[in-house]
């Protein structure tokens, strides 16, 4: 049977009077059910579905991207008249590209099994100014990346390339583009109060002051650190970067490599279409808006966990810093870092660093990753007496949600995962149903909503339990909460660990794997009832202990198993700003 393809959640480039193919679960808004229930539709089957193919593809684009990122370094370089080397590129603008070929990646292969698996008589293509979907840096591209209309333009695009869909089968629709461009990073009034300390205190910063920035650390803990290596402490604001337009004649350019099939072809074709503007128009005014800020001119260290992704300046200040021999120590900033059987990001923290401080395990050194050093956990945690309280009642569901879209790949990648992990998430309070624990649950949404409609879902199933929408602090949800209950490997569950705050966590590992070295830690807390693989499991256990939460989880056998598994994963060390302050230390003595 012919179909009519549709690459998106925006409905106007859909049909009623004909048989439809969604290319993703990501083109079925929960909200708009009504809709796509009544059509003759079928869904392809998501192609990381098979997770090994997840994997082998993750380590075919770790090649590819090193080779891009080479040729695309060298032509930057001859565009700008500058000679840096590949690392100062790696640090300054290869997360943009990792995204870009991970992304690029996912959706070529999509349409190539929706044109080979099914009859495509037609899809519908939005047409409007390209230049208004080349973002101003990678902040731009991640607002981008999880809406429709961005993803709508890469479908187009390689549906133009890839021409299975004869040109008189496809419907061109003019669309005024309208892509909210990312503005600024800021939150809360906490930036304010930091811009009103650093320009204050710009006076008593030292030319070559230790860097510290986007550090994880506690507030009380990074003024310690700060004391101990004897500068004032340093709480930079976040500052907006310039914002400048697309200018064509400085895109006529190409990046001197053929490609070895078809997809690098496309990729290296898109680059100097899609590639933000602060790299290529507005880098001169990047470099010299990074000169005029009160940062250390010459810094002796660099210490960060979280300052080179998504914020430009940073990204273009350190690399710089880098080049010129400055040392980078680099801080974990993620619970899934050190057990998920892979993930990028890490990797590329690693390889841009010369340590890289981790919050208790510790990694074979290998060729081009910086050395593990265990330091402890940085995050915040709390003391458990501050939780015990008299109050705690709650059975606290902690969410997670994610992009419709798959971006940077990790082991648990996969828009079906999260499809998926919301499904799973149903099911536990489906398994709670009837017991006392049920009717003590909260669940909290995650703060961003991706059009998953998780809300609607939970109202739809579970309409009696509370729901918080994820806006007040965690930490007083948890406070008051008998028990937590975490859904997904990240951060979060490591600090209550941490803590010591009585905690069970689920998640499925066929789709969401960890590394050889983590699974016997894992395997422990499944014995004592701590992780969970399914969510009926977890459920059955929350029931079974709710009247005794507290004796279970002071047990021997519990603490016993918390205690070599939070001296790997997350560590309260009491030297915490000890070890940091000797590793920077060891480092400046060196160079």
């Amino acid at each position: 049977m012919k179909r009519f393809l549709i690459t998106t959640a925006l409905e106007e480039t859909w049909t009623d009077d004909q048989p439809v193919l969604f290319l993703g679960e990501w083109c079925r808004l929960y909200s708009r059910k009504e809709r796509w229930l009544g059509m003759n539709a079928k869904v392809l089957p998501y192609h990381w579905d098979k997770r090994h193919k997840l994997y082998e593809d993750y380590k075919y684009l770790k090649v590819f991207y090193e080779r891009a990122l080479n040729d695309l370094s060298n032509q930057l370089n001859q565009i700008h008249g500058i000679d840096y080397s590949r690392r100062y590129w790696r640090i300054f603008i290869g997360p943009w590209l990792a995204y870009f070929i991970h992304i690029l990646f996912d959706r070529w292969v999509c349409i190539q099994e929706a044109i080979s698996s099914y009859e495509i008589n037609g899809t519908t293509i939005l047409t409007g100014n390209e230049n208004d979907l080349v973002p101003n840096d990678i902040a731009d591209l991640c607002n981008q990346l999880s809406g429709d209309e961005w993803n709508q333009y890469i479908y187009a695009s390689i549906l133009n390339t890839y021409n299975s869909i004869s040109k008189n089968q496809i419907i061109y629709k003019n669309k005024v583009t309208n892509i909210r461009k990312s503005t600024n990073l800021t939150y809360d009034i906490f930036n304010k109060i930091t811009s009103y300390y650093a320009n204050i205190t710009k006076q008593f910063i030292k030319d070559h002051d230790i860097f510290l920035i986007g550090t994880y650390l506690p507030f009380l803990k990074e003024i310690i650190l700060s004391a101990h290596i004897g500068q004032m402490p340093q709480f930079w604001s976040y500052v907006k970067p310039v914002q400048v337009t697309v200018e064509g004649e400085k895109r006529k350019w190409k990046i001197n490599d053929s490609g070895q099939n078809e997809f690098e072809k496309f990729v290296l074709a898109m680059i100097p279409k899609q590639i933000p503007t602060l790299y290529i128009e507005g880098y001169k005014q990047l470099v010299e808006q990074t000169q005029q800020l009160s940062w250390p001119k010459c810094p002796k260290a660099i210490f960060t966990s979280n300052a080179l992704w998504h914020n430009i300046l940073p990204m273009a200040y350190i690399a710089e810093k880098v080049e010129r021999g400055t040392p980078l120590i680099y801080g974990q900033h993620g619970g899934y870092y050190g057990q998920a059987l892979f993930t990028w990001s890490e990797e590329h923290e690693r390889k841009i660093s010369e340590k890289y401080l981790t919050w208790g395990w510790k990694d074979k050194l290998t060729e081009g990753s910086a050395e593990t050093i265990p330091v402890g956990i940085i995050v915040k945690t709390i003391k458990r007496k501050k939780v015990l309280k008299n109050n705690q009642r709650d059975l606290l569901l902690i969410l997670a949600s994610d992009s419709r879209y798959t971006s940077l790949l990790h082991s648990a990648s996969g828009t079906n995962i999260i499809y998926k992990y919301i499904s799973d998430c149903l099911k536990f309070g489906t398994a709670l149903i009837g017991s006392d624990a049920y009717k003590s649950l909260l669940v909290r949404m995650y703060t961003h909503e991706y059009g998953w409609g998780e809300r609607e879902q939970w109202n739809d199933i579970h309409p009696n339990v509370r729901v918080n929408l994820g806006v007040k602090s965690i930490w007083n949800l948890v406070k008051k909460s008998k028990l937590v209950v975490y859904t997904y490997n990240s951060t979060g569950y490591l600090q209550f660990i941490a803590s010591n705050i009585p905690t069970v966590v689920f998640w499925d590992n066929n789709t969401a794997p960890v590394r050889k070295s983590a699974i016997e830690y894992l395997a422990n807390l499944k014995r004592v009832g701590i992780f969970h693989d399914t969510p009926e499991s977890a459920a059955n256990h929350v029931a079974t202990i709710w009247t005794d939460v507290e004796g279970w989880w002071n047990s021997s056998k519990v603490q016993k198993v918390l205690e070599v598994f939070k001296k790997e994963y997350c560590n309260k060390s009491t030297n915490v700003v000890k070890c940091i302050q000797t590793v920077l230390n060891n480092e400046i003595s060196k160079s």
